[in-house]
């Protein structure tokens, strides 16, 4: 049985959910659907029950579920420490990262593991957000660093803190509130709204959305998938989006970032990695975001005077 839909099938058990579950993955609900058909076909019992917009496991869904959860676990961690521990070779560190994010610590970090731990074989990968949680939860990269709006890393991930940002309202150079020097969500009404794509930015999609959900119709927005799409949209079209302050020195000619009065939109950029992950990465993990937050203390997005 494949190992993918089995992971689709113990989330599917713990959200009752096929729409979050189609989300989590990056696939569709239909393509989730025949996944789950064609499990219940293999193994001939009926796993889930649907009536309506309502989902529960059946009892041999319960049953299966029980004993699957751990194998799945297990399976992931044992794929992750075999590469890690493969014979007669150095530790290799995957590290994945967001671009802007890691942006300014980045040289430093390569840096200090070419002098401190000439040992470890490093592996650097850049990513757009949703395929960097995506990779980390597939275990193809050991550590991230990367915004923390994933819910689910919470419960998922051990984490060190290496800085802290904001979000900005973010409009072209022509745009109407461009001179303005901060902005109110108010001001925003009847604006052309330019939000993230929920299933490539989660968790920083619904941050977006609950700060704009009193003001603009988010049905209506635009969507987006990579950031440099967004820059571009923003660029040449009359729009308005949300954007970190890491990305200002990037962007800055393209764009006016805005501060947002009277709402905190401050959150934090830490390295992350799975709980039960190798020792040996952990003992690393945790050295270079303490390396990289202390560089990191007199750092300033650019924005901000």
């Amino acid at each position: 049985m494949n190992i993918d839909h089995l992971r689709e099938f113990t989330y599917l058990a713990e959200t009752l959910s096929f729409a979050a579950t189609a989300r989590h993955f990056f696939i569709g609900a239909s393509v989730l659907s025949k996944h789950i058909a064609a499990m219940e076909d293999d193994l001939q019992v009926k796993l889930f029950e649907r009536g309506g917009r309502s989902v529960s496991l059946t009892e041999d869904g319960e049953a299966f579920y029980r004993d699957i959860v751990g194998v799945v676990d297990g399976y992931d961690r044992a794929v992750a420490n075999l590469e890690a521990r493969r014979a007669n070779a150095d530790l290799r560190l995957r590290i994945g990262y967001l671009r802007g994010a890691a942006r300014p610590f980045l040289p430093k970090l390569v840096r200090y593991m070419e002098k401190e731990r000439p040992e470890v074989e490093l592996d650097l990968r850049c990513m757009e957000y949703g395929e960097l949680i995506r990779a980390h939860r597939s275990h193809a990269v050991d550590v991230i660093f990367n915004m923390d709006f994933d819910p689910e890393a919470v419960d998922a991930c051990d984490s060190e803190l290496v800085y802290a940002d904001k979000l900005y309202v973010v409009v072209g150079k022509k745009h109407r509130l461009a001179k303005n020097e901060e902005v109110a969500v108010g001001e925003l009404a009847g604006e052309r709204m330019l939000l993230p794509d929920e299933q490539s930015y989660p968790g920083l999609a619904q941050r977006y959305e609950h700060i704009v959900r009193n003001s603009c119709d988010v049905t209506l927005a635009k969507r987006y998938k990579d950031i440099d799409t967004f820059y571009l949209r923003i660029a040449q079209n009359n729009c308005v989006g949300f954007s970190s302050g890491h990305n200002y020195r990037q962007f800055e000619g393209r764009a006016v970032f805005l501060p947002l009065r009277g709402i905190d939109t401050s959150y934090t950029v830490s390295a992350q990695w799975l709980k039960g992950c190798d020792e040996r990465i952990v003992e690393i993990a945790r050295e270079l975001a303490r390396v990289c937050a202390e560089y990191m203390q007199s750092w300033s997005d650019g924005v901000v005077e």
